[in-house]
């Protein structure tokens, strides 16, 4: 749901800017509770950052409760999040909103008074409270999305192509970064990372890699580098002097994506390199 007030909509809600922290506290989660189930908040204190415990729970939770109001980025996002999950999500908007997005038309969704004024409260909770056991109830395991279209394959934020594959990633790159970091000793030769993507012939991975290095070498102001094959699959890189960190993992990423094993060969101790 939104946390804060658009300021380009703020009068809709009487200059409110913290109206939808009002919305959860006194609408959402008594409907929620009611319903039987326990309201998570969405947001930390003074935050309309994603975090990560956010996007967890968007997988652990039973239910999920979208407020589409103010079409707000973030929301739509954890809802795409939610749908490729495969996970049950309970629609809702307040009556400002008039046209939701295309794709969630095809979803039953629920309007509310945004207005929370005492003597229609409790019937909005009550009304609210119903449509969350309806969505829960025809939902069961699945999203309403997934079940339209006929959707086949699940993601799940465990798999080692998701979160965990791109946590692995990160890691990788920073272990290259700190192995070119300290490099400074004459000749130091630096072993790129195994090769993961290999395309073409090897006689032109290797043409275009070697090219690639070169220009490299110029994009990142190094004209004195020489380059070099030494076998089917794998080749040198000498530089001679003004080597940096960005122009040595721009060739490495070069490296990787044409499948070739490269070494680069530092002469000297330029600052660069140095901690």
């Amino acid at each position: 749901m939104p946390i804060s007030t658009p300021p380009d909509l703020a009068g809709n809600y009487n200059g409110d800017h913290t109206h939808f922290v009002h919305v959860f506290k006194f609408l959402f989660e008594p409907a929620i509770t009611a319903a039987g189930f326990q309201a998570l908040p969405p947001m930390t204190e003074g935050s309309d950052v994603i975090h990560a415990e956010v996007v967890r729970k968007l997988e652990t939770s039973d239910l999920v409760l979208c407020d589409m109001s103010t079409l707000n980025a973030n929301v739509f996002f954890e809802l795409g999040i939610r749908t490729a999950l495969d996970l049950p999500a309970c629609l809702v908007k307040d009556r400002h909103l008039v046209n939701v997005p295309f794709d969630t038309t095809l979803l039953n969704h629920h309007t509310y008074d945004p207005t929370l004024a005492p003597w229609t409260l409790q019937n909005e909770v009550d009304r609210l409270t119903e449509h969350i056991k309806k969505s829960h109830s025809v939902g069961a395991d699945r999203n309403a999305l997934w079940k339209y279209f006929g959707l086949t394959t699940r993601s799940r934020l465990g798999d080692a192509t998701t979160v965990d594959g791109k946590i692995d990633l990160v890691i990788d790159l920073l272990r290259q970064a700190s192995r070119i970091e300290t490099a400074t000793s004459e000749n130091t030769e630096i072993e790129s990372a195994p090769p993961k993507l290999r395309f073409g012939s090897d006689g032109d991975a290797m043409t275009a890699f070697l090219a690639a290095a070169e220009k490299l070498g110029v994009t990142h102001g190094n004209t004195d580098l020489s380059s070099e094959s030494t076998g089917p699959r794998s080749a040198r890189i000498d530089v001679h002097a003004g080597g940096t960190r960005p122009m040595f993992l721009a060739i490495y990423d070069a490296a990787r994506q044409h499948g070739i094993d490269v070494q680069i060969r530092v002469a000297g101790s330029p600052a660069a390199l140095r901690r």
